[in-house]
């Protein structure tokens, strides 16, 4: 079975990612995978690395050429099954092509359907989608109405697995982290919408009250926002944290930190939390999307009061009492949130579901078109 993937976007977060991820695992049972990414970006290297054959059709330019340039793709490459990814427009003109050569469509949804922008695309989904794969319970609501299915995001826990004191060690040393640190992390797109200016005003409040403290920032972002958090851990000589390049080797600083923290005003199934768990780092998050559901029963952390309650000063509180002991340590909660990943999200039980899906649906399509 030939299944062509679509990645409308190239960076190193989320959807991308999970895609890519996706994909390899697919190809690890069996199905062949081909590559289409969107655009240039840091996910090429990441797509040759895997070995995985790779096509790119540009997401700029006007809709038909774009449309065009899909259909000579899809002609040339006869998979048996589009797997797009994101509900972008490239994913849409990538769906209307297929549809149009009798392809069915795989259409997984990354994107909080709570925006509008979002959202407005899902009348392209009903239409043109075989079946909408959701990775959180809220986007399924927002599916109402079009044949969907909820799969979480999955991670291979072989690949994030817990570090020892000397792999500890070590990646505290690479990063200039002394053994006192309390290391407090924050991995992800740089943004508002992420929590991010929330967090550093936080760890300048809670530096002053506990000085073990220090956050380190790494992702990518719009440069006024990598720069607004550069400012703010600038200039003074003992600074309550640092912001690092954006980089697809996150399992150091996994291993290095001692408290993950996404602050976010939404979420659906974030991809670093589940790393993060899996490597046994508690996690500190909004109860927002699937990270209710996640972390449930204190799995591996705890939540945090939604973005409307949530003040620089409150979270400061949470990160003191963190590295004064009092909150989820990778002793307790750490291990319970591996033993929930490999449990309930793991890469290999999401490819599996994704396989027997897949093959329904590109047997379906063998099956009309026969005379």
């Amino acid at each position: 079975m030939k299944v062509l993937t679509l990645l409308p976007q190239a960076g190193l977060w989320g959807g991308p990612v999970a895609g890519l991820r996706t994909s390899k695992a697919l190809a690890a049972l069996g199905v062949e995978q081909e590559i289409c990414l969107g655009g240039e970006g840091p996910l090429e290297e990441e797509v040759r690395r895997a070995g995985l054959p790779l096509f790119r059709i540009s997401a700029k330019g006007r809709a038909p050429s774009r449309i065009l340039a899909a259909l000579v793709l899809l002609h040339r490459r006869k998979p048996l099954l589009v797997h797009a990814h994101s509900v972008l427009g490239l994913s849409r003109d990538f769906a209307l092509a297929a549809r149009v050569l009798g392809i069915p469509v795989a259409w997984h949804v990354h994107e909080d359907l709570g925006f509008p922008r979002y959202r407005k695309r899902l009348g392209a989904v009903r239409a043109l989608s075989s079946l909408a794969i959701a990775v959180s319970r809220v986007q399924l609501h927002h599916l109402g109405g079009i044949r969907a299915l909820h799969i979480p995001n999955g991670v291979d826990p072989a690949a994030f697995p817990p570090p020892s004191p000397q792999e500890r060690a070590e990646a505290r040393r690479a990063l200039g982290l002394g053994p006192g640190r309390f290391v407090v992390l924050f991995l992800g797109r740089i943004c508002q919408d992420k929590g991010c200016h929330i967090l550093a005003r936080a760890l300048e409040s809670a530096f002053r009250r506990e000085k073990s403290i220090f956050g380190l920032f790494a992702g990518q972002g719009k440069e006024e926002d990598l720069r607004e958090i550069g400012v703010m851990f600038s200039g003074e000589e003992e600074s309550p944290g640092r912001l690092l390049p954006p980089s697809p080797r996150v399992l150091p600083l996994l291993h290095a930190a001692d408290l993950l923290v996404l602050p976010s005003r939404r979420e659906n199934c974030p991809l670093v939390v589940l790393e993060a768990l899996s490597t046994g780092l508690p996690v500190l998050a909004s109860p927002e999307g699937d990270l209710p559901h996640i972390l449930s029963g204190r799995n591996g952390g705890r939540l945090l009061p939604p973005q409307g309650h949530l003040d620089p000063e409150t979270l400061a509180s949470f990160l003191v009492r963190a590295a004064r002991g009092e909150g989820p340590t990778r002793e307790v909660e750490g291990a319970r949130g591996r033993e929930r990943v490999v449990q309930r999200y793991s890469l290999a039980a999401q490819a599996a579901r994704l396989y027997h899906i897949f093959e329904n649906l590109a047997g379906n399509s063998m099956e009309e078109k026969r005379p």
